[in-house]
């Protein structure tokens, strides 16, 4: 019999080392192994948790902190303790504080139940056959979230070469919930975060051959996450989902129901006495007939535009700012008088469309704005948006008008003329628009 036990904690303060007072000593961790050789029954080791059995007031947040857990075997009873302390920390209890009466009641339960600790065994040995005997490894990792808490749990299957499957448990992970509320998809997210940053640290330490891995959610809008691209996402979803990414494949990802999750149990926290009434190995293997064969389970299949997914729509718009060459051929028109009343027909029936219908003719404001809008559309399509600031056309000191037309500026701006006088138009040369006007000038002056 070999026993490994802590029994003196030491603590050290200010260059002088004192022993930890025995009310305030932690649990014992033990690795106890029984009376045949251990070269023959190394895989009878057990994981034992040796606990005091009375501790003395107060009660404070220290108690909490003495179980050491570092694989994770007692998430399911630890995450309540960290529930509480959460609780705590929002009323501003210190670590040494007595605790408030409504909780002292819940956290004397709690620590009644240390007491049971020293019933729950765990294997030590992960494979318990001879290296000869097995086909593949899989790791297979679990996330499951609840209002209050969300954890992850690793397992190791096994194939042997008789067909048998093998399930042990590896490592587990659990968090305590933000103090600011999420929704419980958002947690799951973080549960799926917590479960792929343990099954990778598991696979690069375990130094075993692992054929494949499998990452298990009962979350369908986390999986939609994870499946589609970060940058959809605002940042809290994004930076998630991408290091999830970075971590892991989004192949391994699968979907289980949520009686199968096997994460849950870390994630709501479970009293000693249930776990033990389950019994030692079907605690630390729970599920594994549900695991064995879900490898071959079919992925189900979280569309991208699913729930979850923002949703996009086709919108079209009509906008008043069209190109008029597109919609009006100038060559057929033979007059500029008929060229702008064509167009001010078109500005019509563009504002009108929407209103009851009226018969009546053109107005001379109607007029003036379908001209208005030939020397805008012609000035844009000669100098281009921004025309007054070109270089080649500063030697004439341009302006736009409260029209947005381009005009010649110059010594005459002051002056108590017509704005048509001081600030002519600027047009191109050689533009179809502009030999009908400058046609229409020539027939108003009568050839003149």
């Amino acid at each position: 019999l070999q026993k490994l036990i802590y029994k003196n904690l030491m603590l050290k303060t200010g260059g002088t080392v004192i022993p930890v007072p025995a009310g305030q000593q932690c649990g014992n961790f033990e690795t106890a192994f029984y009376k045949e050789p251990i070269t023959q029954n190394l895989i009878l080791c057990k994981f034992v948790w040796g606990c005091i059995g009375r501790y003395s007031d107060p009660l404070n947040k220290r108690l909490a902190a003495t179980i050491f857990d570092l694989l994770g075997y007692l998430a399911p009873f630890t995450v309540r303790a960290k529930m509480l302390l959460q609780l705590l920390w929002q009323e501003g209890t210190s670590w040494d504080d007595l605790l408030p009466v409504p909780v002292a009641a819940v956290w004397r339960n709690w620590k009644g139940e240390l007491t049971n600790l020293a019933q729950v065994r765990f294997d030590r040995a992960c494979i318990q056959c001879l290296l000869m005997e097995w086909v593949h490894m899989d790791l297979q990792g679990f996330s499951d979230a609840s209002g209050s808490a969300y954890g992850a749990v690793v397992y190791l299957r096994l194939v042997h070469g008789n067909g048998k499957v093998e399930v042990r448990f590896l490592a587990a992970k659990s968090r305590v919930a933000m103090i600011k509320k999420l929704s419980l998809s958002r947690l799951e997210l973080m549960a799926a975060l917590l479960c792929a940053r343990l099954i990778t640290h598991v696979k690069r330490e375990a130094d075993l051959p692992i054929r494949s891995c499998f990452c298990w959610s009962d979350s369908s809008v986390a999986l939609c996450w994870i499946r589609s691209d970060a940058q959809r996402w605002k940042p809290f979803v994004a930076n998630r989902v991408r290091e999830i990414q970075e971590v892991t494949s989004s192949d391994w990802w699968r979907h289980c129901p949520t009686q199968d999750n096997q994460a849950d149990l870390a994630s709501r926290g479970r009293p000693v006495s249930k776990l033990s009434d389950e019994s030692l190995t079907q605690v630390a293997t729970a599920g594994q007939g549900c695991v064995a064969k879900n490898e071959d389970r079919p992925r189900k299949d979280s569309r991208e535009g699913g729930v979850g997914a923002p949703k996009t729509a086709l919108i079209m718009t009509t906008s008043l700012k069209f190109d008029l060459w597109s919609v009006m051929e100038i060559t057929r028109y033979g007059s500029y008088g008929k060229l702008i009343r064509v167009t001010a027909w078109c500005l019509r029936f563009i504002s009108n469309a929407r209103l009851p219908m009226e018969t009546r003719g053109l107005s001379a404001t109607e007029t003036r704005e379908a001209e208005k809008t030939w020397i805008r559309q012609v000035q844009v399509s000669a100098y281009g948006p921004g025309s007054h600031r070109r270089k080649d056309l500063q030697q004439f000191n341009p302006c736009l008008d409260e029209d947005g037309i381009l005009r010649v500026g110059g010594r005459l701006t002051f002056a108590e003329l017509p704005q048509e006088t001081r600030n002519p138009i600027l047009l191109p040369h050689g533009d179809e628009v502009v030999k009908l006007l400058i046609q229409h000038v020539h027939e108003q002056q009568l050839h003149a």
